[in-house]
């Protein structure tokens, strides 16, 4: 800990204004109490992480089901198989926006609201054509139900401000 050993005012204005909040965190827990640089995180700053965390987990969610469905073909119980996974992982992505904290992204990102309404509207429609339905034993019905109630969810969701993060779209 030599860096204790530097003057306050160099330690507070020479070094902790230039960290991010968790470098300024760990830097802050090597002080003495007395020591302790505190800063106000950034306006939004929860609100973009709680953002960021949604897109992540609708991501993987999303490319975990995209790899499920791509497996329907070939032997009927490895089709079986990867249909009961993509309903699954499906059911869980609809899911997700029941979560008050997953819902905060549609509250602040513009346009999502829609994107996603367009996207449980097309899992819920009865289509000939859909792989995953056609592979189901009930034909897509428990997924259908699980889109309708995910869009009633999201319809009562309203938006408020748009919060801008670099490098993400959903």
């Amino acid at each position: 800990m030599p860096f204790i050993a530097l003057p306050q005012d160099m330690l507070q204005y020479e070094i902790n204004r230039y960290l991010n909040p968790e470098s300024r965190a760990e830097f802050n827990a090597v002080l003495k109490p007395d020591m302790r640089v505190y800063k106000k995180l950034p306006t939004d700053y929860a609100l973009k992480h709680a953002i960021k965390t949604t897109f992540n987990a609708y991501t993987s969610i999303g490319l975990l089901a995209d790899s499920y469905i791509e497996e329907i073909g070939g032997s009927e119980y490895r089709s079986q198989r990867a249909a009961t996974g993509g309903e699954k992982t499906l059911i869980r992505m609809f899911n997700l926006w029941f979560q008050p904290l997953n819902a905060l992204a549609i509250m602040y990102q513009r346009g999502l609201k829609e994107q996603l309404l367009r996207s449980l509207e097309s899992w819920m429609e009865d289509d000939d054509q859909n792989v995953l339905y056609n592979t189901l034993y009930d034909g897509g019905a428990t997924l259908r139900a699980a889109a309708a109630a995910a869009r009633t969810r999201v319809e009562a969701i309203p938006f408020r401000h748009h919060i801008s993060i670099a490098g993400m779209e959903f």
